[in-house]
């Protein structure tokens, strides 16, 4: 090989041919186990021809590789990435037939051997070093290892350095350095992560199983306990519909009381605030009477009624026994006559009263003297009433 490359190379002024469209130079990693003298006379023709030398494999460039040799094969084979199309892997003879025909000629990537290696090699002490490569069931469960790191530290040396050494947990790395599957994952990265987002996808679905699933139900329902009278059955329960909790078909429970009579609530601002009459028309006086009557009932409304008591069943306030008079109940109708006013309003009253019968009867004697008073001062005047 050596014999070829310095018998052919020319010696003449040459062109730029290793540069792309924009006339920028093509990159080359020249194999560094090559002889000494064949590799200084690539390098110098290369970057004569207006290439540049780099000492790493560059990610869009050329990679000029021996692959007769152990050391060239393992090269392609660790620097052959799918992610990588613009990475092309050539020989020596490749750039001689381009300085001969002054043109860069298309790459014939299938000539190059593709040899699967299964052993280490140091050929020559140089860079080119391969590991041996994962099988599928350990790419498998590299990949559910990876599931559980976070995505910024799955690149990272301490996550394979820690897988390997729980081999106990993971006996599938079966004493494989660290390297080879950091390695194997950052050149497949694409594929290492598109099995983790299925794995993690199968993951969270199994998790999600675990757990029952309570379907919410359109028809609201609610539990009711059942009360009994010595304890609270939680057994024994009664569902009711979204119609009963509107308040219709609402079961009842009777329930034992002591007898009592219910009282007719009283309206307290009725009581303490009243008119004797809704319009100017009552008894046999008929007159503008509602100013006299407001009169008379303001010193009313600053005097302290008699006590109210609080009904235990009905909630409304009425009369205590003491101020009751149930005994006389043809109280109002004697009332009415001797007032000359109906007994409704008799009764009503009685009832603005609290019951004080004496006092409303008062109350009721004074009106009907004033309405009197008001019906003949229509008929003779204010003068005839002062005099009189």
């Amino acid at each position: 090989m050596s014999e070829l490359i310095s018998t052919t190379m020319p010696s003449k002024s040459s062109t730029q041919i290793f540069v792309d469209e924009d006339g920028r130079p093509l990159k080359f990693r020249v194999q560094s186990s090559l002889d000494p003298r064949v590799r200084h006379d690539l390098e110098r023709c290369i970057t004569r021809h207006g290439g540049t030398v780099i000492s790493n494999v560059p990610l869009r460039g050329f990679v000029v590789v021996d692959p007769t040799s152990l050391s060239g094969r393992a090269l392609i084979k660790a620097w052959t990435w799918d992610e990588r199309p613009a990475r092309r892997f050539v020989t020596a003879t490749y750039v001689k037939r381009c300085i001969d025909v002054n043109a860069l000629l298309p790459v014939e990537e299938d000539r190059m051997p593709r040899i699967a290696l299964t052993q280490k090699t140091n050929v020559g002490g140089s860079n080119d070093y391969i590991r041996p490569p994962l099988s599928d069931e350990q790419k498998l469960k590299l990949a559910h290892y990876l599931s559980g790191i976070q995505v910024e530290n799955r690149n990272s040396n301490g996550t394979f350095k820690k897988l390997v050494d729980q081999t106990a947990k993971y006996p599938w790395v079966n004493s494989l350095p660290w390297q080879s599957f950091r390695n194997d994952y950052c050149k497949n990265r694409h594929s290492y992560d598109k099995k983790i987002k299925e794995i993690s996808k199968r993951k969270h679905q199994a998790s999600k199983d675990k757990f029952i699933d309570f379907t919410k139900s359109n028809t609201r329902k609610t539990v009711c306990p059942i009360q009994t009278v010595k304890h609270i059955n939680f057994n024994s329960v009664q569902k009711l519909s979204k119609s009963s909790l509107k308040g219709t078909n609402v079961p009842t429970f009777s329930t034992e009381t002591s007898a009592s009579t219910a009282v007719e609530p009283i309206d307290v601002d009725d009581m303490r605030s009243f008119s004797l009459l809704d319009s100017a028309t009552s008894g046999t006086g008929q007159g503008d009477s509602e100013a006299l009557l407001q009169q008379i009932n303001s010193p009313r409304d600053h005097e302290p009624g008699p006590p109210m008591s609080l009904e235990p069943i009905t909630g409304s306030e009425s009369l205590p026994p003491l101020f009751r008079d149930d005994n006389d109940e043809a109280f109002p109708e004697t009332l009415a006559k001797e007032t000359n006013f109906t007994i409704e309003e008799v009764k009503q009253r009685l009832a603005g009263f609290s019951g004080d019968q004496q006092g409303a009867k008062d109350f009721l004697m004074q009106c009907r003297r004033m309405v009197d008073d008001l019906f003949l001062q229509s008929f003779t005047g204010p003068t005839s009433i002062s005099q009189a």
